[in-house]
């Protein structure tokens, strides 16, 4: 198959989702004869999985804004990173938008109304998860490390108050040298 004849059957098949949703195909296969039934079908499933990852991202894209709210509606207190961005509101917002993919995907009495969305709100939802757990394992090593540096402060600062103010100026040097 030409490229760029794959590259148009694709877009075609993709206008079609948009427009007849995975139904009625028979127009969209007479226009492209010399593609095999089997590749016609794999480029089915490649605009569908593309589509489905188009949605999600535009959602994404739309409702941040407003998963700059937390979960009881009031305003978070916003911590910018370096970067600028709450990561924690943003984890909180892609998780949220995983939880209404999965309600897309299920009917009012619980039963799967589209598998492959189900599967996907799955999917991104282990993913978050699994960075969620790391970030916390993150945050409470770095906690750890505080409270030791503290401790061996303190106990320094008993001794010799000069000498935990040496460590204590080192250490922010050594801090902000290494912090882009």
């Amino acid at each position: 198959m030409i490229c760029v004849e794959k590259n148009s059957a694709l877009e075609d098949i993709s206008q079609h989702f948009a427009v007849h949703g995975p139904k009625k195909w028979k127009g969209v296969r007479t226009r492209y004869p010399t593609i095999s039934e089997s590749s016609f079908w794999r480029l089915v499933r490649e605009a569908k999985a593309q589509c489905g990852e188009r949605e999600l991202a535009n959602a994404v894209g739309r409702n941040l804004t407003e998963y700059a709210l937390a979960e009881t509606g009031d305003a978070l207190d916003p911590k910018p990173t370096r970067g600028g961005c709450d990561y924690l509101a943003q984890l909180r917002g892609l998780y949220r938008d995983a939880n209404r993919l999965r309600a897309h995907a299920l009917n009012a009495d619980e039963s799967v109304r589209n598998p492959a969305a189900l599967d996907r709100s799955i999917k991104i939802r282990l993913k978050l998860l699994s960075k969620g757990v790391r970030l916390e394992q993150q945050i409470r090593e770095l906690v750890r490390m505080q409270n030791f540096f503290d401790a061996v402060i303190d106990e320094i600062a008993a001794e010799a108050p000069g000498t935990a103010r040496r460590v204590v100026d080192r250490l922010r040097g050594l801090n902000q040298s290494t912090t882009p």
